[in-house]
């Protein structure tokens, strides 16, 4: 299974990150570009930069 989480940086997000990939979960992250990724040090998850008001972004996260 694959996953967006928006806000991946954010201290929800970044738990959400943590729970899914204990599950087995293929993870996607939409951060901005100014985000703090230290939360997200020790996971793989898979970072797209942008918002969510950002159609492009959107569209590279969610492909496949």
């Amino acid at each position: 299974m694959k996953a967006l989480v928006t806000g991946a940086s954010g201290f929800a997000g970044s738990h959400l990150v943590r729970a899914l990939e204990q599950q087995g979960t293929s993870v996607v992250g939409l951060v901005r570009k100014s985000s703090n990724l230290t939360r997200l040090s020790n996971c793989s998850v898979q970072l797209v930069y942008g918002d969510i008001t950002d159609r492009d972004a959107l569209q590279t996260a969610m492909t496949g």
